[in-house]
């Protein structure tokens, strides 16, 4: 096969190594590895020196990537290592150095143009957020356990707030996810940057986090997802100037959020909402909707005693509501996009 360009071996959960001799095809240039339980990849995939795309996605086995072979990889354009929140019920170890180095290795890899990655280390996310290349590569991103990790600042670079021009954070970024980040607080943002292609957000287990201000500032998120957040009461509490909250938002699913008190303090108009999903978040006594984002809606599931509670400005925006109510037991743990089809596109996308 020394002229096999494309290699798919995902969804092959038997597999649990790789032959050294893949080495030996040297005209690869996309190898798929995802649903795999390969636990470590040969020293002899450094010399598959054509090779444009790498997918590892769901590997639980495979722990770490020896930044030599990854270093050798100089065509390398697609780097894709996600893990499902699903995967870790004890707590991660992992080491910040070895983790840390891997990513100099990704910084400097010139014809790289898109990662995507799973964070478990505080002093990997500040680097991030200083590396202009791996910010502007950063296309998928989950920060998982992250010990230590307080705050999460996305500050204007200087001199950005002294022009009012907006800067997007983040350029090519298209999902985010927290999951048991317990000590995070907080995550501040400039009101001069902006995430202009954040579509999906999922957070979940953040029991000291407040709100989610800075979803103000991603225009175009489609789907919000947010579980088990105990100290939060509202989700947005502030927006921008230019933009409503969620203009563009189709779904949002609240689980286990018992002080959550408030969506957003203004209205969804948004004719793109399609679904409201709530369960077990007893003290939100209002949904954020006007009577455009209630006509466009299709669906709000959530417990009866729950519905029965709410709160309407106006009549006939409930009215609206009412025939599009489901009665749901309360919502299962279910975590984003974990598809075979969802991870080959991972090339796509």
């Amino acid at each position: 096969m020394s002229s096999l360009q494309v290699l798919d071996l995902s969804g092959n959960q038997g597999l649990v190594e790789l032959p050294p001799e893949i080495g030996i095809l040297r005209t690869l240039q996309y190898l798929n590895l995802s649903l795999t339980s390969i636990r470590q990849l040969p020293t002899g995939l450094a010399n598959l020196r054509n090779l444009r795309c790498l997918l590892l996605d769901y590997n639980t086995n495979l722990k770490g990537i020896p930044p030599i072979v990854i270093s050798c990889l100089s065509l390398l354009q697609v780097y894709s290592k996600m893990n499902g929140v699903m995967d870790y019920f004890d707590e991660v170890e992992a080491s910040a150095d070895d983790e840390i180095a891997f990513l100099e290795v990704l910084e400097k890899m010139s014809c790289l143009n898109k990662i995507c990655i799973t964070i478990f280390a505080a002093p990997s996310v500040e680097m991030i957020l200083n590396s202009f290349k791996l910010r502007h590569c950063i296309r998928k991103l989950t920060l998982m356990e992250c010990s230590g990790l307080t705050s999460l600042l996305l500050i204007s670079p200087e001199g950005a707030t002294s022009n009012r021009r907006k800067i997007e954070i983040f350029r090519n970024l298209t999902r985010f996810e927290l999951f048991r980040c317990c000590s995070l607080k907080q995550i501040i943002m400039s009101d001069s940057l902006y995430l202009p292609n954040l579509h999906q957000v999922y957070i979940g287990v953040c029991p000291l986090l407040l709100n989610l201000n800075c979803l103000a500032y991603a225009i175009n998120l489609k789907i919000l997802t947010v579980l088990d957040c105990e100290s939060m009461e509202e989700i947005i509490s502030e927006s921008s100037e230019e933009e409503k909250a969620f203009p563009k938002l189709k779904t949002i699913s609240l689980t286990r959020l018992r002080k959550l008190k408030s969506i957003s303090r203004s209205p969804i108009s948004s004719s793109s909402l399609f679904e409201i999903e709530v369960s077990q978040c007893p003290s939100l006594k209002q949904l954020p909707l006007d009577i455009e984002s209630a006509d466009f809606l299709k669906k709000i599931r959530g417990e009866t005693e729950w519905w029965e509670g709410l709160i309407w400005d106006r009549e006939v925006v409930k009215d609206a509501c009412s025939s599009k109510f489901v009665s749901t037991s309360s919502s299962r743990f279910r975590p984003p996009g974990k598809t075979k089809d969802q991870i080959s596109s991972t090339s796509k996308g």
